[in-house]
């Protein structure tokens, strides 16, 4: 799988709405499938759109099922 073709799965499921599909992400990551994506690959595209200001990293707090805006972590991603 290629950055770009990363990069539209990401922008593709952010059109969905909902995080509902978002495990199918990283599916390509596991090390059985035949797209195999390394981490590292998935990580800096990410990283690119969100610098571009197409994605916003956030975190969750389910207490109250709240989203907050963070700054990016690779390593907590």
């Amino acid at each position: 799988m290629t950055p770009e073709e990363i990069r539209f799965d990401i922008l593709d499921l952010c059109t969905e709405g909902d995080a509902y599909g978002s495990w199918e992400l990283w599916w390509p990551t596991a090390p059985k499938t035949r797209e195999n994506v390394t981490y590292e690959q998935f990580a800096d595209v990410v990283e690119q759109l969100i610098n571009e200001g197409k994605l916003e990293a956030l975190t969750h707090k389910s207490s109250d099922n709240s989203f907050k805006k963070v700054s990016f972590d690779k390593a907590r991603l």
